[in-house]
């Protein structure tokens, strides 16, 4: 779908999304960490929480603009860069996604 704006979007295509991480990135990742989520989209969320078992669920984090305490415990600020109210330098090159 192109120029479709995510409100546009039938929140039961999310769910071929959800099954699709399920079957791909069940136990390859420690966690999914998603920042500055706008509303909407939480709340979509919350409806593919219910094609995802809670072992896969427990491994998506998403944030709107409260993730600093969370990131400053599971990561330590030390290990995150300024834009995140870390303490190392913001990358500017040598990067992905660039």
């Amino acid at each position: 779908m192109k120029d479709v704006g995510l409100t546009e979007l039938p929140v039961i295509a999310f769910a071929s999304v959800a099954v699709h991480m399920r079957s791909t990135y069940y136990a390859r990742s420690s966690g999914l960490h998603f920042i500055n989520v706008p509303v909407i989209v939480q709340y979509v969320v919350r409806y593919l929480y219910n094609f995802v078992d809670d072992f896969m669920a427990a491994k998506m984090h998403f944030y709107s603009d409260d993730f600093h305490d969370h990131f400053s415990k599971r990561f330590g600020m030390e290990n995150l860069p300024m834009h995140v109210r870390g303490q190392l330098p913001n990358k500017t090159s040598n990067f992905f996604p660039p």
